[in-house]
């Protein structure tokens, strides 16, 4: 039997539109082509637009002039984040970077004290992928907190202070626990370079044509090729990545702008030691003969300030592994009381709930939702998979991703499965009196049972019609915690405790991104062009998640075997 579909087949699956516009006395037009796919349902699974330009006119400057705003944008966009280092033609290698500083310095000492302050900011650019537009006003900068200017020595110093604008940590009891300190950090620039600038004399505010007609003029017929303001402002970002292959680190350095958004960022947290070493070593790729003095100067003040690099820098919603530990301490001890043979029925189920609840936040990196458990089909536990899709209204993916199940949560999942599955068994004809119908595994699983006011003891109080099963959900979750005097915390705590931890296990970045869901579209981890290995993304994550809860020392919940009357009376 032939698996491949027909020709008659993908017609039904696949439709194509392509559409025409002429440029108007332009010897072009742009095409569009839109692809939509259908599943064996008949929806749409999948749309996406490609815009290309064709043209036969060899004039760079005046193609370049008819491109309208919104498509020159796109095709940037794309070519900026989905290429590779080696095709992308705004990342400049190194020797190229080498030489175009050296031109860049001899204009410094050469030229007109305008082009000079010029040259200087176009330097500082390279060093923190700000726009040089920008840096020629760095006295706004100062301003807007973005560069922070103090006096050492007589002598003014500079710092870029990188900021996350991510929530803060608003529990004051809590700030004592947080796994990261700090949401800003600050990188140490050449004080020289911005003398130049002081001494800018023109009043005029330049604009990036500007500045890039003045870099044309420098660089030509240097043979490395055509230097723009863009290029300058994202070799810093590209240099990190390069060298991590972690966009958190590189966006944080690089200056996170608007088309750079990373939802991580909101979760992640690293070592500022990190962060400096890597800038560090990106720092050596402007260090030739000519800014050597500069560069050391920097490097200097780095090694000079030294007191803060035990802090972290990231989320402020993670908490550190002890007040972790102690939190699961408390709830298995109040969960496991509370599921022994002694306790209320109702009690029983609901205290499982709560903790296999917390069990799945804390080893699956779930989004806290109503239903969280699922179904129990849902798991695969002999392929040790969970497919999940915890945010549909993402702008970024249409479909879910696949979670794989570390072993401490498998054997969690099967130790609820035989409580419940005993407790079905045990009080099959109450459940069957109170519920009207014979309640099975499925409707147990991930659910609670809620009761309006005392728990039910005698048959008429079992036979309350305000009885009734539902799916776990936050608010219910926070009300449990509340009553029994455990810690109420922010609902997404645990997510961005997990992101931390795997990064600070060295799990990579990418196959994080995927566990999270923070892979845009047409770069998921497993997209047809991917690389990525199935094993690899199992196994590191899968490995990390047990790591961690050995650490965390949190012991399953188990119930003794002492029968005891259920107190059903």
């Amino acid at each position: 039997m032939n698996d491949w579909p027909t020709k008659k087949k993908l017609k039904i699956f696949q439709r194509k539109q392509e559409q025409r516009q002429l440029i108007k006395s332009y010897p072009g037009y742009i095409r569009t082509c839109q692809e939509v796919l259908y599943d064996e349902e008949g929806d749409v699974e999948y749309i996406d637009e490609g815009i290309s330009v064709h043209t036969t006119d060899r004039s760079t400057a005046r193609f370049n002039a008819v491109l309208n705003p919104q498509s020159e944008h796109l095709m940037r966009h794309r070519q900026r984040r989905l290429q590779p280092f080696v095709t992308n033609t705004h990342f400049m290698s190194k020797d190229v970077i080498q030489h175009l500083i050296y031109l860049l310095k001899s204009e410094l000492y050469n030229a007109h004290p305008n082009d000079a302050a010029i040259a200087a900011a176009c330097l500082l650019s390279l060093a923190t992928g700000l726009s040089p537009m920008h840096l020629l006003q760095f006295q706004q900068l100062i301003d807007e907190g973005v560069l922070i200017k103090s006096k050492s020595h007589k002598k003014p110093e500079y710092i870029l202070r990188l900021h996350l604008d991510i929530t803060e940590q608003k529990v004051d009891i809590l700030k004592h626990h947080q796994l990261n300190q700090t949401v800003t950090h600050d990188l140490h620039l050449s004080s020289s370079w911005f003398e130049y600038i002081v001494l800018h004399e023109s009043q005029h505010v330049l604009m990036v044509n500007d500045i890039n007609k003045k870099i044309k003029e420098w660089t030509v017929n240097q043979g490395i090729g055509s230097i723009t303001v863009e290029k300058l402002q994202a070799q810093l970002y590209f240099y990190i990545f390069h060298r991590t292959f972690n966009e958190y680190i590189a966006h944080v350095l690089s200056g996170k702008d608007s088309d750079h958004e990373l939802p991580s960022s909101y979760y992640n947290g690293v070592p500022t030691t990190e962060l400096n070493q890597n800038y560090l070593i990106y720092l050596d790729t402007l260090d030739i003969k000519e800014t050597k003095q500069e560069i050391q100067i920097v490097k200097n003040q780095f090694e000079e300030n030294k007191q803060n690099l035990s802090l972290r820098f990231g989320s402020q919603l993670a908490l550190n592994q002890n007040y972790v530990s102690q939190f699961f301490t408390r709830l298995h001890a109040t969960c496991s009381d509370k599921v022994q043979l002694h306790q209320h029925l109702i009690e029983r189920i609901n205290a499982y709930s709560v903790w296999m609840w917390h069990i799945s936040l804390l080893c699956l990196t779930l989004r806290p939702r109503e239903n969280l458990l699922g179904n129990y089909s849902d798991y695969d536990l002999r392929m040790k998979l969970l497919y999940v899709n915890d945010k549909k209204n993402s702008r970024s993916r249409k479909d879910g991703r696949y979670i794989p199940l570390p072993q401490f949560f498998i054997q969690a999942v099967k130790r609820y499965i035989q409580f419940l599955n005993t407790v079905i068994q045990q009080y099959a004809d109450l459940l069957k009196y109170v519920f009207g119908k014979r309640i099975t595994l499925q409707d147990l699983f991930g659910q609670v049972i809620f009761y309006p006011n005392d728990l039910p003891s005698s048959a008429q109080e079992w036979a309350s019609k305000k009885i009734k099963i539902f799916a776990l959900k936050r608010s219910w979750v926070n009300d449990y915690m509340e009553k029994h005097q455990l810690s109420s915390l922010y609902n997404n705590w645990l997510r961005h405790f997990d992101m931390n931890i795997l990064m600070e296990q060295s799990v990579a970045f990418n196959v994080i991104q995927a566990i999270y869901g923070h892979d845009q579209r047409n770069q998921e981890l497993f997209y047809r062009y991917s690389s990525a290995s199935l094993p690899q993304y199992i196994n590191q994550f899968t490995q990390s998640i047990d790591r961690m809860i050995k650490q965390l020392h949190i012991e399953h919940l188990s119930i003794s075997l002492t029968t005891q009357n259920e107190g059903l009376s």
